[in-house]
């Protein structure tokens, strides 16, 4: 027997909020993982200044990681907490950061947030599809 139409709407709807927190936290995570990963290094500072939080900006300055590896851990781990709604913050509070972003830095001329922001909507597809979710 078919399910009513009405009943069928209110599960999708019960279930819409934890299905979007799981591509937020899928998505958001590896967008963190991308703007470390692509801040240049030289000393290991501006990549290991990244911090990460859910709901309020982190303070601190973090500590050199010239491999993003520790930072990257910490986004990632910030992000599982996400859920739909959430605002995620990634920050880097080094004087410099701004200036790099801008393209002081050769290692990286197209910056690190904008360059992964104008990818953020593949990573969103990639979530929906590691999800099943998406449309094709």
């Amino acid at each position: 027997m078919n399910q009513d139409p009405g009943q069928e709407l209110a599960r999708l709807a019960r279930s819409l909020p934890r299905q979007l927190g799981q591509v937020a936290r899928l998505s958001i995570g590896r967008l963190a993982q991308n703007v470390i990963q692509d801040t240049p290094v030289r000393s290991g500072a501006l990549r290991g200044a990244w911090r990460a939080g859910v709901n309020r900006a982190p303070a601190g300055t973090g500590r050199p990681d010239p491999g993003g590896q520790a930072t990257a851990r910490e986004a990632a781990a910030a992000a599982a907490h996400l859920n739909w709604g959430d605002t995620f913050h990634l920050v880097n509070r080094l004087p410099y950061a701004r200036a790099v972003e801008h393209g002081s830095s050769q290692q990286a001329p197209r910056g690190m947030l904008r360059l992964n922001a104008a990818r953020f909507s593949q990573l969103v597809d990639q979530a929906l599809g590691r999800l099943g979710l998406g449309s094709g």
